[in-house]
């Protein structure tokens, strides 16, 4: 009766509020009677909602699903589209909802399917796929449990099978870590897929990606599953990537060009790593992406990385570059140039185990003592032109490279540092560290230890308090 006043106020002119608790019925009602202004006043409110990026608050994922029960029961396409693009555009937001493994599978088949599905890395769809499967596979083992016939029971356990194969074969596996293949390879429904990624691991790993790829092959295993949606992207753990990938990923689709690389990476016969080459290719903008995790990426170019990176990820804030063994401090000065916008850096390497005792450092008496000739200064280059940097956390733990000259660099580039970490980083002496707190004036943390942080550091960070 309530719900049924409202309607009657709307349609004398008076506002009515249309929630997801309210919406199905609202437009059972609209069908019902024929009431096309209701009908009408549905659609645009559900088309709003799904539009913008509401919060979790206004939107639970049960309520999207049931939606999308509904429309798709009804043949309602704009129910059920726009329900399909907005959990393929969240898919991250999906798969962290207990719901996720209740999805029906229709629904989810259409979502991995879609173009728009955007997740962090090749692995979390997996891992939600799997999930899925497996909930899903248990629900129809204990169903055919109760089967008075064997046979009803093996063409059940073969349909949800297919139905896995189907959802499965929408993973990149060459795109995989293979800590992760290796870990999942006894999965009921992944050890087929298992074996292929671990092929696909080694072909590349051992430069040649023509057998795995095949005849007629698109590259489309090969590229780094990329939207204009995505704000994250996660490539650790996949030492098999190259800038190939990565450069396939960004160019625009279809592109003459496309073809020309895939060639040229079947015949392993194109040097992509070089900057100077990439420099002629027109890379898609990605706004949207914030930030990059390419640890243990042993061979991805850093400086074709940075480039693509530089052209592609133009907002980039956060950028972790952990366990690169080749990095070089000159790097870090092309990556501020590169991409003004990084706030957050995290060049770790590991240290463990680690035997401080075993490494000898340098002492300085002075705060104020001359520094080591700086070789990496950036003002060494002619014709550089002055850097701006918006770095406010650095994370340089176990780089042993690093010394008194580069850390004197970061003093002078990165002026709005407020966070650093430069533990083990056993060739900076007492009087570098000193002068990086004084230099830093918005400095608030320092992780040092490990170091030879002593008398000079702590008159410095004394000094800043007075």
């Amino acid at each position: 009766l309530f719900r049924s006043l409202h309607i009657l106020r709307f349609m004398h002119g008076y506002h009515l509020e249309v929630t997801f608790c309210s919406f199905l019925p609202l437009y059972h009602t609209a069908l019902y009677f024929g009431l096309e202004k209701l009908m009408s006043e549905c659609k645009s409110w559900f088309s709003d909602i799904l539009e913008r990026r509401v919060s979790s608050s206004q939107l639970q994922f049960d309520d999207l699903i049931h939606v999308w029960d509904f429309g798709y029961e009804q043949a309602i396409d704009w129910i059920v589209e726009p329900c399909t693009s907005y959990v393929a555009k969240n898919f991250m937001w999906a798969i962290s909802s207990d719901a996720f493994v209740h999805l029906p599978y229709s629904y989810l088949v259409s979502c991995v399917k879609h173009s728009h599905l955007t997740v962090d890395s090749e692995r979390h769809l997996c891992e939600a796929l799997l999930a899925w499967t497996s909930t899903n596979s248990g629900l129809v083992d204990q169903m055919s449990c109760n089967a008075d016939v064997w046979t009803d029971k093996s063409n059940l356990v073969n349909i949800i099978k297919d139905d896995c194969n189907v959802i499965l074969e929408e993973v990149r596996a060459s795109l995989l870590p293979l800590w992760f293949i290796l870990g999942k390879c006894r999965c009921r429904y992944f050890c087929g897929f298992a074996k292929q990624g671990i092929a696909a691991t080694f072909s590349l790993l051992q430069g040649s990606s023509k057998d795995y790829m095949g005849d007629g092959c698109n590259g489309h295993c090969m590229k780094i599953r990329l939207t204009k949606y995505s704000e994250r992207l996660d490539l650790s753990g996949c030492p098999q990537l190259t800038a190939a990938n990565l450069v396939l990923s960004l160019l625009p689709q279809p592109s003459s060009v496309d073809a020309l690389l895939l060639e040229g990476i079947q015949r392993t016969s194109i040097n992509l790593e070089h900057p100077k080459w990439l420099s002629y290719l027109r890379l898609l903008p990605f706004g949207m992406l914030l930030e990059v995790d390419i640890s243990k990426c042993s061979r991805l170019h850093l400086g074709a990385a940075i480039h693509c990176f530089e052209k592609s990820f133009r907002l980039l804030r956060a950028i972790r570059m952990t366990h690169f063994l080749n990095f070089e401090t000159k790097k870090l000065w092309q990556l501020i140039e590169k991409c003004s916008s990084l706030q957050e850096v995290d060049l770790t390497v590991d240290v463990n185990p680690f035997s401080f005792s075993s490494v000898s450092v340098l002492y300085s008496e002075s705060v104020t003592g001359p520094l080591q000739k700086n070789y990496m200064a950036m003002s060494s280059y002619p014709g550089t032109r002055q850097i701006i940097s918006n770095i406010t956390k650095l994370t340089l733990e176990g780089r042993t490279d690093l010394s008194d000259p580069e850390l004197h660099d970061i003093g002078e580039l990165c002026l709005p540092l407020c966070y650093v970490n430069i533990r083990c980083c056993t060739q900076v002496t007492d009087c570098g560290i000193s002068n990086l707190i004084l230099k830093c004036k918005r400095l608030h943390s320092i992780i040092a230890s490990e170091t030879s942080f002593g008398v000079c550091s702590i008159s410095a960070l004394c000094s800043r308090m007075l």
